[in-house]
């Protein structure tokens, strides 16, 4: 199952992406971001998919963030409305 769900603030726009897959090991979160990293065996995908799109969040000035426990993992991405941009640049706050 996936779930999209959004929220807002005064300062940003919040989507978050679930699904009820394998959940992804603790010592991987961090790691999922990076370019070429992945888990599957050779000839079965670059490792690129989740840095690209980590690219692209932080081109649009947003940030993404990931959660996985044994039932759900969850994507977040939080996009600044005008105007709270420069208060993101700051002072680090995603209004999270």
């Amino acid at each position: 199952k996936i779930s999209i769900r959004g929220y807002s603030t005064k300062e940003n726009v919040r989507v978050e992406f679930s699904n009820n897959g394998p959940q992804i090991p603790v010592e991987n979160l961090q790691k999922i971001f990076r370019k070429f990293y992945s888990t599957k065996r050779a000839k079965s995908g670059t490792g690129l998919g989740l840095s690209i799109v980590k690219n692209v969040v932080e081109t649009h000035h947003a940030k993404i963030e990931v959660t996985s426990t044994p039932e759900t993992t969850t994507f977040i991405i939080y996009f600044p409305l005008p105007g709270s941009l420069n208060k993101w640049k700051n002072d680090g706050n995603f209004g999270n």
